[in-house]
């Protein structure tokens, strides 16, 4: 099937790519932050788009390429994209996820960039904390302790 410059209506790209990452308009909006509704409204052309950092966050979580999401220019998987050169998961045998379709594969692809997004925020909220408390210890008058 051809997602190319064809699909002129954003609900139409947005239906496609939430097909293709094999994910509801809710599981979306969870994923994005946003109500329900905002993504319910995009898809059924109540709203003509979503924000532009909405927008690209939605073709990241859904596997797709967000010119292609935002403009309707292109393709909806940029094939240069979407190659893995170097495989990261030594413990996933590579060749179980190529016999994926790319439904498959593009859920898994937007479940790990769930999760390492998770991950990032976890680290940077513990490196912020960790910062404070390090800060704190460095200045006296910060931690009770008489100079």
């Amino acid at each position: 099937m051809h997602h190319g410059s064809t699909m002129v209506d954003f609900k139409d790209r947005l239906k496609s790519a939430l097909e293709h990452a094999g994910m509801t308009p809710v599981q979306l909006a969870s994923r994005l932050g946003v109500t329900r509704q905002a993504i319910e409204n995009a898809v059924k052309g109540r709203s003509d788009s979503l924000s532009a950092e909405n927008c690209a966050k939605a073709a990241r979580v859904m596997s797709v390429d967000g010119y292609w999401l935002a403009t309707g220019d292109g393709e909806m998987v940029n094939q240069e994209k979407d190659v893995i050169e170097v495989w990261p998961f030594p413990v996933v045998d590579r060749a179980r996820y190529e016999r994926l379709d790319a439904k498959g594969r593009g859920y898994i692809q937007a479940t790990v960039v769930e999760i390492m997004g998770e991950l990032e925020a976890k680290q940077a909220a513990s490196l912020g904390k960790a910062g404070v408390l390090i800060q704190h210890a460095a200045d006296p008058l910060k931690t009770g302790r008489a100079v």
